[in-house]
């Protein structure tokens, strides 16, 4: 891995389909790869710059005004997994490559937490999580760090991180059977559970199962925004909307493609392809919530990647390793 400040580059260009919304500044590199973007995170409700992390071991702060790396970014002591803000600091989750936990009950990877001070860009703690499986889920509310453990079957739990003693706080929780996804609204945590077709929402505080849901399908993935849940159904092509507050499955929305990553707020929905056999160019739709229709939003490059903020969302590609923000 180069050392030093990555080299990167900006442009603007548009999709295919202007009525999909408008795609801003790309960033990518010049030389060599950018690496799969795996989240984009603001620190705070006024900061309009996000923080990008990669597969090459880099958390960098985009500044959107001027399409160039803000500062040096920050070099991670493993490639992030997740990432998250919250508590004045960005949270990530990893595996450390090369090393194994061996305990009496298996041989596991190993997952550590890290905590960055965005301010002083640097790595402020990192600690070691029992997880029995990657652990790449992570969510934050006022009560904790969330990451959930999605191991097969009765051995999933979620842990929660004391945010001031970076510590891990109480039992861990059993909330469902590989726990897929997690997210947060209005102070609770949502959990999509794959194994057992679930969606249940806890009380942050507390920890309990306030709610559950049966979906009855496998989901891959979760995001909220928009006034409901959304769930990608990826075994049918398709998106569930459900509506939170009655907790019902109010619409199937069909994607055209495997769903696997999806990605919510206010100002609109998406859905991508799932990864691994299924990574299909183009696999990106936005979701029209008054209407419940999905829409090819036709980029170049396959989609690795998709996280939304307040204005749109950033989209992760593969050939060419970039980065870009599409906006509502």
């Amino acid at each position: 891995m180069a050392s030093g400040s990555p080299d990167w580059s900006s442009s603007s260009t548009r999709p295919r389909d202007a009525r999909n919304g408008r795609i801003g500044r790309r960033l990518q590199r010049r030389r060599g790869l950018l690496g799969e973007l795996y989240r984009a995170a603001r620190v705070g409700q006024r900061d309009r710059h996000p923080w990008l992390a990669t597969d090459d071991g880099t958390l960098t702060r985009f500044d959107t005004r001027t399409g160039q790396v803000d500062g040096t970014p920050v070099r991670l002591p493993f490639p992030a997994a997740t990432l998250a803000a919250g508590h004045g600091a960005l949270w990530l989750t990893g595996q450390v490559e090369g090393e194994r936990r061996v305990t009496a009950k298996g041989n596991y990877p190993v997952i550590k937490l890290a905590r960055v001070d965005p301010a002083a860009r640097r790595v402020a703690a990192v600690q070691a999580l029992p997880l029995h499986s990657n652990g790449d889920h992570l969510a934050v509310t006022g009560d904790g760090v969330w990451v959930s453990d999605p191991a097969e079957g009765p051995a999933s739990r979620i842990y929660r991180v004391d945010p001031g003693r970076f510590a891990l706080a109480g039992r861990p929780l059993q909330a469902g059977q590989e726990p897929v996804a997690l997210a947060v609204d209005e102070g609770r945590l949502w959990v999509a559970n794959h194994d057992d077709g679930t969606l249940r929402r806890l009380d942050a505080a507390m920890g309990n199962v306030e709610a559950t849901i049966d979906l009855g399908v496998e989901p891959h993935g979760m995001a909220i925004g928009a006034g409901a849940v959304w769930i990608a159904d990826g075994h049918h092509n398709a998106v569930m909307r459900i509506d939170h507050g009655r907790g019902r499955i109010v619409a199937r929305i069909d994607a055209g493609f495997e769903t696997g990553l999806v990605a919510a707020s206010d100002a609109g929905v998406w859905v991508a392809a799932a990864g691994g056999a299924d990574m299909t160019r183009n696999g990106l739709a936005r979701i029209d919530p008054a209407a419940n229709r999905a829409t090819v939003v036709e980029v170049e490059g396959q989609v690795t990647e998709i996280t939304a903020d307040g204005s749109g969302v950033w989209v992760g590609i593969r050939e060419p390793d970039a980065a870009f923000h599409l906006a509502a």
